[in-house]
């Protein structure tokens, strides 16, 4: 028992280490391994991707993708939420204050269940971009979940760490826009190095893509995602 236990663990280790680092290491290439049928020596990527978010949503340093209600009301459209807000907050006979308290509690479970949502709202934008090359449905969400599973990873387990640890040494706040612009280039060359393994097209035109796919992903995040998190979290309060 003991011995297959270690088996267990240290298989597992390996194929989930090996997966993570190809992720990182060589942008593309678990989904274009998947895609040929070489799959034994990765952990399967959504599950991947579960665990990721769960491990997001038990540290999670920065609110980002799970914000709370005072956050909404202060982001382009927040007219549009603080109208639903104060809505709401008739309809209950809650005072604002109240309904923040409840939507707080309620989005960190919500958020949980629609983290999921990312990865059939990323592959449609991989498809636009990959237009041209035969590829079965299956495979653009395998590379959806490939980017999700670094986007979430590099920017919202990794980068926040690094973020709070650079504070701590200079003892002073980082720029927001500083930080998301760097962010955002970050995301564009990943972006470029993926496209290029996946579509073998010429390097300036894999960096076009490569800077669409993270100013598209980003977009549906704030106008696709997040209002579609604070719709869901508000009906169920």
């Amino acid at each position: 028992m003991a011995t297959e236990a270690l088996h267990f663990i240290t298989h597992f280790e390996g194929k989930f280490l090996t997966t993570v680092r190809t992720i990182f290491c060589k942008p593309g290439q678990l989904s274009v391994d998947h895609a040929n049928g070489m799959r034994q020596r990765y952990y399967k990527p959504i599950s991947l991707f579960l665990m990721l978010v769960v491990l997001y949503l038990l540290f999670p340093l920065f609110q980002g993708l799970n914000m709370r209600m005072t956050t909404y009301e202060h982001i382009q459209a927040g007219s549009y939420f603080t109208a639903m807000i104060d809505a709401k907050a008739e309809a209950r006979g809650l005072t604002v204050e109240e309904v923040g308290e409840r939507f707080d509690h309620r989005s960190g479970t919500t958020s949980k269940a629609l983290l999921l949502l990312l990865i059939p709202l990323t592959a449609p934008i991989l498809r636009v971009l990959l237009i041209g090359k035969k590829r079965r449905w299956y495979h653009d969400l395998v590379l959806a979940t490939e980017v999700n599973a670094f986007y979430l990873l590099a920017f919202y387990l990794i980068a926040p760490l690094v973020v709070w640890a650079v504070i701590l040494i200079v003892r002073k706040e980082m720029n927001e826009e500083i930080l998301g612009m760097a962010l955002l280039a970050l995301f564009t060359v990943y972006g470029a190095v993926l496209m290029h393994r996946v579509q073998r097209e010429a390097r300036w035109r894999s960096a076009l893509k490569g800077l669409a796919l993270a100013v598209t992903h980003t977009l549906m995040l704030t106008y696709l995602y997040k209002p579609l998190l604070f719709l869901v979290t508000m009906a169920l309060i």
